[in-house]
Protein backbone atom coordinates (compact mmCIF):
# COMPACT_ATOMS: atom_id res chain seq x y z
CA UNK A 1 0.00 0.00 0.00
CA UNK A 2 1.32 3.33 -0.45
CA UNK A 3 0.79 5.76 2.09
CA UNK A 4 1.94 9.42 3.27
CA UNK A 5 4.11 9.60 6.20
CA UNK A 6 5.91 11.96 8.05
CA UNK A 7 9.98 11.84 9.04
CA UNK A 8 11.27 12.52 12.38
CA UNK A 9 12.13 16.23 10.94
CA UNK A 10 8.80 17.08 10.02
CA UNK A 11 9.38 16.05 5.94
CA UNK A 12 6.17 14.47 4.35
CA UNK A 13 7.31 11.95 2.09
CA UNK A 14 5.22 8.75 0.30
CA UNK A 15 6.09 5.30 1.18
CA UNK A 16 4.88 1.86 -0.37
CA UNK A 17 4.44 -0.31 2.93
CA UNK A 18 5.28 -4.16 2.19
CA UNK A 19 3.58 -6.13 5.05
CA UNK A 20 4.39 -10.27 5.39
CA UNK A 21 2.58 -11.57 8.69
CA UNK A 22 5.39 -13.31 11.13
CA UNK A 23 3.86 -16.73 12.56
CA UNK A 24 4.74 -19.30 15.72
CA UNK A 25 5.04 -22.56 15.67
CA UNK A 26 2.01 -23.53 15.76
CA UNK A 27 0.81 -20.82 13.02
CA UNK A 28 -0.92 -18.20 15.36
CA UNK A 29 0.00 -14.94 14.06
CA UNK A 30 3.10 -13.45 16.15
CA UNK A 31 3.75 -10.37 14.62
CA UNK A 32 4.50 -8.37 11.16
CA UNK A 33 7.66 -7.91 8.92
CA UNK A 34 7.21 -4.56 7.43
CA UNK A 35 9.58 -3.32 4.14
CA UNK A 36 9.56 0.23 3.71
CA UNK A 37 10.31 2.10 0.28
CA UNK A 38 10.51 5.89 -0.09
CA UNK A 39 8.79 6.55 -3.67
CA UNK A 40 8.47 10.02 -3.13
CA UNK A 41 11.10 10.89 -5.59
CA UNK A 42 10.27 8.29 -7.90
CA UNK A 43 6.28 9.92 -7.67
CA UNK A 44 7.76 13.43 -8.71
CA UNK A 45 9.60 12.83 -11.77
CA UNK A 46 7.07 10.53 -13.07
CA UNK A 47 4.69 13.70 -12.83
CA UNK A 48 7.26 15.98 -13.88
CA UNK A 49 6.99 13.41 -16.70
CA UNK A 50 3.90 13.63 -17.76
CA UNK A 51 3.78 16.97 -17.64
CA UNK A 52 6.36 17.52 -20.14
CA UNK A 53 4.71 15.64 -22.45
CA UNK A 54 1.63 16.94 -21.97
CA UNK A 55 3.41 20.29 -22.75
CA UNK A 56 5.22 18.65 -25.39
CA UNK A 57 1.83 17.54 -26.82
CA UNK A 58 -0.02 21.10 -26.70
CA UNK A 59 3.13 22.53 -28.10
CA UNK A 60 2.81 20.16 -31.34
CA UNK A 61 -1.02 21.09 -31.57
CA UNK A 62 -0.31 24.93 -31.09
CA UNK A 63 2.67 24.75 -33.84
CA UNK A 64 1.04 22.82 -36.33
CA UNK A 65 -2.26 25.07 -36.34
CA UNK A 66 -0.49 28.67 -36.13
CA UNK A 67 1.81 27.52 -38.95
CA UNK A 68 -1.40 27.09 -41.14
CA UNK A 69 -2.63 30.43 -39.92
CA UNK A 70 0.23 31.80 -40.97
CA UNK A 71 -0.02 30.50 -44.27
CA UNK A 72 -3.48 32.54 -44.53
CA UNK A 73 -2.22 35.61 -42.50
CA UNK A 74 0.24 35.78 -45.43
CA UNK A 75 -2.26 36.16 -47.92
CA UNK A 76 -4.85 38.53 -46.12
CA UNK A 77 -1.91 41.05 -44.90
CA UNK A 78 0.12 40.87 -48.79
CA UNK A 79 -2.98 41.70 -50.83
CA UNK A 80 -4.31 43.98 -48.16
CA UNK A 81 -0.95 46.01 -48.26
CA UNK A 82 -1.21 45.74 -52.32
CA UNK A 83 -4.79 46.65 -52.00
CA UNK A 84 -4.40 50.15 -49.65
CA UNK A 85 -2.09 51.26 -52.53
CA UNK A 86 -4.78 51.09 -55.14
CA UNK A 87 -7.48 52.51 -53.26
CA UNK A 88 -5.82 55.66 -51.70
CA UNK A 89 -7.43 58.19 -53.32
CA UNK A 90 -10.78 56.69 -51.21
CA UNK A 91 -10.03 57.83 -47.37
CA UNK A 92 -12.92 55.60 -45.95
CA UNK A 93 -11.91 52.42 -47.69
CA UNK A 94 -8.49 53.39 -46.70
CA UNK A 95 -9.37 53.34 -42.66
CA UNK A 96 -11.73 50.13 -43.45
CA UNK A 97 -8.86 48.41 -44.91
CA UNK A 98 -6.36 49.50 -41.88
CA UNK A 99 -8.61 48.09 -39.85
CA UNK A 100 -8.33 44.75 -41.30
CA UNK A 101 -5.09 44.70 -41.54
CA UNK A 102 -4.48 46.06 -37.83
CA UNK A 103 -7.02 42.81 -36.91
CA UNK A 104 -4.63 40.58 -39.06
CA UNK A 105 -1.72 41.95 -37.17
CA UNK A 106 -3.09 40.97 -33.85
CA UNK A 107 -3.39 37.96 -35.21
CA UNK A 108 -0.13 37.48 -36.47
CA UNK A 109 1.07 38.68 -32.80
CA UNK A 110 -0.64 35.34 -31.68
CA UNK A 111 0.59 32.98 -33.68
CA UNK A 112 3.78 34.11 -32.90
CA UNK A 113 3.05 33.66 -29.39
CA UNK A 114 1.84 30.02 -29.83
CA UNK A 115 5.03 29.62 -32.55
CA UNK A 116 7.51 30.68 -29.33
CA UNK A 117 6.03 28.17 -26.55
CA UNK A 118 5.67 25.43 -29.60
CA UNK A 119 9.78 25.85 -29.88
CA UNK A 120 9.04 26.27 -33.89
CA UNK A 121 10.65 30.19 -34.62
CA UNK A 122 13.28 31.25 -36.44
CA UNK A 123 15.84 31.96 -34.03
CA UNK A 124 19.41 34.45 -34.55
CA UNK A 125 21.46 33.29 -31.84
CA UNK A 126 24.18 35.67 -30.65
CA UNK A 127 26.82 35.63 -28.16
CA UNK A 128 24.83 37.90 -25.48
CA UNK A 129 25.54 39.64 -22.17
CA UNK A 130 22.50 38.54 -20.07
CA UNK A 131 23.39 41.38 -17.56
CA UNK A 132 23.03 43.78 -21.09
CA UNK A 133 19.94 42.66 -21.92
CA UNK A 134 18.93 42.97 -18.07
CA UNK A 135 19.87 46.42 -17.59
CA UNK A 136 18.53 48.16 -21.04
CA UNK A 137 15.06 46.17 -20.44
CA UNK A 138 15.06 47.37 -16.91
CA UNK A 139 14.19 50.59 -17.43
CA UNK A 140 10.69 50.15 -19.32
CA UNK A 141 9.79 47.12 -16.57
CA UNK A 142 10.14 49.74 -14.07
CA UNK A 143 7.80 52.11 -16.29
CA UNK A 144 5.27 49.87 -16.60
CA UNK A 145 5.32 48.35 -13.44
CA UNK A 146 3.69 50.82 -12.32
CA UNK A 147 4.31 53.08 -9.09
CA UNK A 148 3.11 50.53 -6.28
CA UNK A 149 5.89 48.00 -7.30
CA UNK A 150 9.33 48.94 -6.33
CA UNK A 151 11.79 47.42 -8.94
CA UNK A 152 15.40 46.18 -7.92
CA UNK A 153 18.12 45.05 -9.90
CA UNK A 154 21.25 42.88 -8.75
CA UNK A 155 23.65 41.99 -11.93
CA UNK A 156 26.41 39.57 -10.88
CA UNK A 157 29.91 40.43 -11.92
CA UNK A 158 32.18 38.15 -14.57
CA UNK A 159 28.79 36.67 -15.79
CA UNK A 160 29.52 33.87 -18.59
CA UNK A 161 27.92 35.22 -21.90
CA UNK A 162 25.07 32.75 -23.35
CA UNK A 163 24.52 31.76 -27.22
CA UNK A 164 21.04 33.02 -27.51
CA UNK A 165 18.15 35.44 -29.37
CA UNK A 166 18.60 38.68 -28.38
CA UNK A 167 14.88 39.72 -28.89
CA UNK A 168 13.50 36.40 -27.38
CA UNK A 169 15.35 36.77 -24.24
CA UNK A 170 13.68 40.17 -24.10
CA UNK A 171 10.80 38.47 -24.36
CA UNK A 172 11.34 36.00 -21.46
CA UNK A 173 12.32 38.97 -18.76
CA UNK A 174 9.33 41.18 -19.77
CA UNK A 175 6.43 38.25 -19.41
CA UNK A 176 7.77 36.91 -16.01
CA UNK A 177 7.83 40.76 -14.83
CA UNK A 178 4.79 41.49 -16.66
CA UNK A 179 3.39 38.70 -14.59
CA UNK A 180 4.93 39.21 -11.35
CA UNK A 181 3.30 42.81 -11.71
CA UNK A 182 -0.21 41.30 -12.34
CA UNK A 183 0.51 39.20 -9.05
CA UNK A 184 0.77 42.05 -7.03
CA UNK A 185 -2.23 44.65 -7.90
CA UNK A 186 -1.55 46.51 -4.56
CA UNK A 187 1.97 47.02 -4.93
CA UNK A 188 5.43 45.16 -3.55
CA UNK A 189 8.92 44.75 -4.95
CA UNK A 190 10.10 43.05 -7.91
CA UNK A 191 13.64 42.10 -7.82
CA UNK A 192 15.79 40.88 -10.51
CA UNK A 193 19.23 39.00 -10.26
CA UNK A 194 21.41 37.68 -12.42
CA UNK A 195 24.28 35.30 -11.32
CA UNK A 196 26.52 32.93 -12.57
CA UNK A 197 25.79 28.69 -11.88
CA UNK A 198 27.42 25.60 -11.94
CA UNK A 199 25.30 22.58 -11.57
CA UNK A 200 27.42 19.62 -10.11
CA UNK A 201 27.19 15.94 -10.61
CA UNK A 202 25.48 15.90 -7.19
CA UNK A 203 22.98 18.89 -8.09
CA UNK A 204 22.41 16.47 -11.27
CA UNK A 205 21.53 13.37 -9.27
CA UNK A 206 18.90 15.40 -7.52
CA UNK A 207 17.63 16.76 -10.92
CA UNK A 208 18.37 14.21 -13.20
CA UNK A 209 16.88 16.25 -16.35
CA UNK A 210 19.10 19.01 -16.24
CA UNK A 211 23.04 18.74 -17.60
CA UNK A 212 26.23 19.61 -15.63
CA UNK A 213 28.10 22.62 -16.37
CA UNK A 214 27.86 26.53 -16.30
CA UNK A 215 25.09 29.05 -16.49
CA UNK A 216 23.66 32.12 -16.46
CA UNK A 217 21.32 32.25 -14.16
CA UNK A 218 18.47 34.94 -14.12
CA UNK A 219 16.31 35.10 -11.24
CA UNK A 220 12.59 37.14 -11.28
CA UNK A 221 10.94 37.34 -7.34
CA UNK A 222 7.86 38.75 -6.68
CA UNK A 223 6.11 39.23 -3.14
CA UNK A 224 2.92 38.96 -4.98
CA UNK A 225 -0.20 35.97 -4.09
CA UNK A 226 2.22 33.18 -4.99
CA UNK A 227 0.87 29.77 -6.10
CA UNK A 228 -0.38 26.38 -4.85
CA UNK A 229 0.22 22.61 -6.15
CA UNK A 230 -2.50 22.87 -9.17
CA UNK A 231 -1.46 26.21 -10.86
CA UNK A 232 2.15 25.64 -10.81
CA UNK A 233 1.61 22.53 -12.27
CA UNK A 234 -0.28 23.93 -15.08
CA UNK A 235 1.51 27.82 -14.81
CA UNK A 236 3.46 26.87 -18.70
CA UNK A 237 0.64 25.45 -19.97
CA UNK A 238 -0.92 28.40 -22.93
CA UNK A 239 -4.22 29.73 -22.58
CA UNK A 240 -4.20 28.62 -18.77
CA UNK A 241 -4.64 32.50 -16.45
CA UNK A 242 -5.81 32.88 -12.97
CA UNK A 243 -6.60 36.47 -14.22
CA UNK A 244 -9.72 37.45 -14.67
CA UNK A 245 -11.51 37.51 -18.02
CA UNK A 246 -9.97 40.25 -20.75
CA UNK A 247 -6.64 39.79 -19.16
CA UNK A 248 -3.84 38.92 -21.01
CA UNK A 249 -4.14 36.07 -23.60
CA UNK A 250 -2.35 33.23 -20.90
CA UNK A 251 0.30 32.94 -23.21
CA UNK A 252 3.10 35.16 -21.63
CA UNK A 253 4.27 32.33 -19.61
CA UNK A 254 4.01 29.42 -22.07
CA UNK A 255 6.16 31.81 -24.38
CA UNK A 256 8.96 31.89 -21.85
CA UNK A 257 9.02 28.55 -21.30
CA UNK A 258 9.48 27.87 -25.56
CA UNK A 259 11.86 30.13 -25.52
CA UNK A 260 14.12 28.81 -22.91
CA UNK A 261 13.58 25.33 -23.88
CA UNK A 262 14.76 26.19 -27.65
CA UNK A 263 17.88 27.57 -25.94
CA UNK A 264 18.41 24.52 -24.21
CA UNK A 265 17.86 25.94 -21.02
CA UNK A 266 15.94 25.45 -18.01
CA UNK A 267 13.13 27.45 -16.21
CA UNK A 268 11.89 26.56 -12.70
CA UNK A 269 9.04 28.10 -10.28
CA UNK A 270 9.09 28.30 -6.72
CA UNK A 271 5.80 29.31 -5.01
CA UNK A 272 3.64 29.00 -2.29
CA UNK A 273 0.12 30.87 -1.77
CA UNK A 274 0.82 34.49 -0.32
CA UNK A 275 4.34 33.77 -0.18
CA UNK A 276 5.00 35.18 -3.38
CA UNK A 277 7.30 33.41 -6.86
CA UNK A 278 10.69 33.19 -7.99
CA UNK A 279 11.28 31.76 -11.27
CA UNK A 280 14.98 30.74 -12.30
CA UNK A 281 15.80 30.99 -15.89
CA UNK A 282 19.02 29.01 -16.11
CA UNK A 283 20.93 29.78 -20.28
CA UNK A 284 23.75 27.40 -20.74
CA UNK A 285 26.79 29.52 -20.89
CA UNK A 286 29.38 29.76 -23.97
CA UNK A 287 33.38 30.33 -23.69
CA UNK A 288 32.94 33.58 -26.14
CA UNK A 289 32.77 37.31 -25.29
CA UNK A 290 29.43 38.36 -26.35
CA UNK A 291 29.24 39.82 -29.75
CA UNK A 292 29.39 43.85 -30.99
CA UNK A 293 26.03 44.94 -31.77
CA UNK A 294 25.78 46.05 -35.24
CA UNK A 295 23.00 48.89 -36.03
CA UNK A 296 20.00 47.87 -38.32
CA UNK A 297 18.55 49.87 -40.81
CA UNK A 298 15.18 49.55 -42.76
CA UNK A 299 16.31 49.16 -46.81
CA UNK A 300 14.14 51.22 -49.23
CA UNK A 301 11.97 48.99 -51.67
CA UNK A 302 13.68 48.48 -54.69
CA UNK A 303 12.83 46.19 -57.91
CA UNK A 304 14.64 44.15 -60.59
CA UNK A 305 14.39 42.73 -63.40
CA UNK A 306 16.10 38.80 -62.36
CA UNK A 307 14.27 35.75 -62.56
CA UNK A 308 12.69 35.06 -59.39
CA UNK A 309 12.14 30.95 -58.46
CA UNK A 310 9.16 30.39 -55.93
CA UNK A 311 8.12 27.24 -54.67
CA UNK A 312 5.08 27.34 -51.72
CA UNK A 313 1.72 24.79 -51.56
CA UNK A 314 -0.22 27.87 -50.60
CA UNK A 315 -1.82 29.32 -54.12
CA UNK A 316 -2.37 32.71 -52.27
CA UNK A 317 0.98 33.40 -51.30
CA UNK A 318 2.28 32.45 -55.13
CA UNK A 319 0.07 35.03 -56.19
CA UNK A 320 1.52 37.55 -53.47
CA UNK A 321 4.59 37.27 -54.93
CA UNK A 322 3.73 36.92 -58.68
CA UNK A 323 2.21 40.03 -58.32
CA UNK A 324 4.18 41.93 -55.44
CA UNK A 325 7.28 41.08 -57.43
CA UNK A 326 6.08 41.44 -60.62
CA UNK A 327 4.89 45.23 -60.67
CA UNK A 328 8.48 46.06 -59.07
CA UNK A 329 10.25 44.49 -62.37
CA UNK A 330 10.72 40.57 -62.23
CA UNK A 331 9.67 37.93 -63.66
CA UNK A 332 8.23 34.86 -61.50
CA UNK A 333 8.58 31.40 -61.58
CA UNK A 334 5.77 29.76 -59.24
CA UNK A 335 5.68 25.80 -58.05
CA UNK A 336 2.91 24.68 -56.24
CA UNK A 337 5.29 22.07 -54.84
CA UNK A 338 9.17 21.34 -54.40
CA UNK A 339 8.89 18.81 -57.12
CA UNK A 340 7.69 21.00 -59.65
CA UNK A 341 10.72 23.59 -58.64
CA UNK A 342 13.34 20.99 -59.10
CA UNK A 343 11.65 20.67 -62.91
CA UNK A 344 10.98 24.11 -63.16
CA UNK A 345 15.20 24.81 -62.51
CA UNK A 346 16.29 21.83 -64.28
CA UNK A 347 15.35 23.50 -67.86
CA UNK A 348 15.75 27.40 -66.35
CA UNK A 349 18.90 27.02 -63.73
CA UNK A 350 20.84 29.17 -66.11
CA UNK A 351 18.58 32.08 -65.87
CA UNK A 352 16.91 31.67 -62.55
CA UNK A 353 18.92 34.53 -60.14
CA UNK A 354 17.29 33.28 -57.36
CA UNK A 355 14.70 30.87 -55.49
CA UNK A 356 12.27 31.45 -52.58
CA UNK A 357 11.29 28.34 -51.15
CA UNK A 358 8.86 26.91 -48.37
CA UNK A 359 10.76 25.29 -45.68
CA UNK A 360 7.68 22.77 -45.12
CA UNK A 361 5.85 21.87 -48.42
CA UNK A 362 4.64 18.49 -49.25
CA UNK A 363 5.78 16.16 -50.38
CA UNK A 364 9.29 17.77 -50.79
CA UNK A 365 10.06 20.83 -48.14
CA UNK A 366 12.42 24.14 -49.04
CA UNK A 367 15.64 21.95 -47.69
CA UNK A 368 15.12 19.30 -49.86
CA UNK A 369 15.05 21.07 -52.96
CA UNK A 370 17.28 23.84 -52.19
CA UNK A 371 20.17 20.64 -51.97
CA UNK A 372 18.46 19.57 -55.24
CA UNK A 373 19.07 23.51 -56.75
CA UNK A 374 22.98 23.07 -55.47
CA UNK A 375 23.63 19.96 -57.39
CA UNK A 376 22.31 21.94 -60.74
CA UNK A 377 23.83 25.21 -59.60
CA UNK A 378 26.21 25.34 -56.21
CA UNK A 379 25.87 29.45 -56.77
CA UNK A 380 22.16 29.54 -56.78
CA UNK A 381 20.87 32.02 -53.78
CA UNK A 382 18.18 31.27 -52.02
CA UNK A 383 15.36 32.68 -49.35
CA UNK A 384 13.89 30.25 -47.05
CA UNK A 385 9.97 30.92 -45.58
CA UNK A 386 8.07 29.41 -43.32
CA UNK A 387 4.60 29.92 -40.75
CA UNK A 388 7.34 28.36 -38.44
CA UNK A 389 10.81 26.03 -38.68
CA UNK A 390 9.89 21.95 -37.74
CA UNK A 391 12.91 20.05 -35.86
CA UNK A 392 12.22 18.22 -39.33
CA UNK A 393 13.66 21.47 -41.41
CA UNK A 394 16.46 21.77 -38.27
CA UNK A 395 16.84 20.97 -34.30
CA UNK A 396 16.51 24.65 -33.65
CA UNK A 397 16.23 26.58 -36.79
CA UNK A 398 19.83 27.61 -37.47
CA UNK A 399 19.70 25.75 -40.52
CA UNK A 400 23.88 26.73 -41.69
CA UNK A 401 25.02 29.91 -41.17
CA UNK A 402 24.12 33.16 -43.38
CA UNK A 403 20.97 31.53 -44.76
CA UNK A 404 18.43 33.76 -45.05
CA UNK A 405 15.44 33.57 -43.89
CA UNK A 406 12.17 35.38 -43.97
CA UNK A 407 9.40 34.40 -41.40
CA UNK A 408 5.88 34.02 -42.31
CA UNK A 409 3.29 36.47 -42.13
CA UNK A 410 5.44 38.95 -45.10
CA UNK A 411 3.94 41.61 -46.74
CA UNK A 412 4.67 42.70 -50.11
CA UNK A 413 7.25 45.48 -48.81
CA UNK A 414 9.35 43.53 -46.57
CA UNK A 415 9.41 39.91 -49.38
CA UNK A 416 10.56 42.86 -51.83
CA UNK A 417 13.23 44.18 -49.17
CA UNK A 418 14.57 40.14 -49.25
CA UNK A 419 14.65 39.62 -52.56
CA UNK A 420 17.20 42.79 -53.42
CA UNK A 421 19.47 42.22 -50.08
CA UNK A 422 19.79 38.57 -51.00
CA UNK A 423 20.72 39.30 -54.64
CA UNK A 424 22.75 42.07 -54.06
CA UNK A 425 24.63 39.79 -51.26
CA UNK A 426 27.86 38.62 -52.14
CA UNK A 427 26.97 35.13 -50.84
Amino acid sequence: SVIENVRSTGEKITCEWFNTPLRGRSGEIVGVLSMIHDITEKIRLEKKLRTDQRMESVGTLAGGVAHEFNNALTGIIGFGEILRERISGDPRAVSDLDQILRCAERAATLTRQLLTFARRVASEPVNLSLNDVVSDLMKLVAKVAGARVDVRTFLAKDLPTIRADRGQVEQVLMNLCLNARDEMPEGGRLLVETEAATLEDEYIKRNPHMRPGRYALLKVTDTGNGMDDKTRERVFEPFFTTKGPNKGTGLGLAMAYGIVKQHDGFIYLYSEPGMGATFKVYFPAVEAPPDALGAARQEPVRGGTEIVLLADDEEAIRELAEEALGELGYTVLAARNGEKAVEIFKRLGGEIALAILDLVMPPKGGKEVFDELRKENPKIKVIFTSGYSANAVHESFALFAGVPFLPKPFGPASLARKVREVLDGDG
